[in-house]
């Protein structure tokens, strides 16, 4: 696993999680431009899934504005650009799926033709999952349960073995 710190809070740290059955080879965290907002970042494992290396990225994006957002979208873009198969999951507290443009060539599991309600306090659907390099969905969705105030978004994939 891999902890990615956004904040202190309340004598601890609060973020997100990278949970892997499959060996994390690296991983970083990188801190998210957040303005005067709360800390954002996001973080990277390289995860080896049977002798294939895929780039995984988590994060949780700025909700204040779209220009803050914006940065946020461009940097973890760039990040996965330098990859060649990767997957991109998060809240990135945006239903507008125009903002995924940065992430070029690449699918993503939360979008126009099919939406999923991730956040029910408002029926949107925030939270999306990206991918590109040898992926093909098999199936995915959401679990609607009382743990948290998303609901889990989740998807299968087959995964090619040949290079992206």
């Amino acid at each position: 696993y891999v902890f990615v710190r956004a904040i202190d809070y309340k004598g601890g740290q609060y973020g997100t999680l990278i949970l892997s059955k499959y060996p994390i080879t690296s991983s970083e965290v990188v801190n998210l431009d957040a303005g005067d907002k709360e800390g954002r970042s996001y973080g990277h494992a390289v995860i080896d899934i049977g002798g294939v290396s895929v780039d995984f990225f988590n994060t949780h994006l700025s909700y204040e504005s779209l220009p803050l957002r914006a940065g946020q979208f461009a940097v973890l873009a760039e990040a996965a650009s330098n990859c060649g198969r990767y997957l991109v999951t998060g809240v990135f507290n945006t239903a507008d799926y125009t903002e995924f443009s940065v992430f070029s060539g690449a699918g993503m599991i939360n979008r126009t033709e099919r939406h999923y309600v991730t956040f029910p306090g408002n029926s949107s659907g925030i939270d999306n999952i990206v991918f590109k390099g040898g992926f093909t969905e098999i199936s995915s969705g959401t679990v609607v349960n009382g743990s948290s105030d998303h609901y889990m978004m989740w998807a299968v994939f087959s995964l090619g073995s040949d290079e992206p």
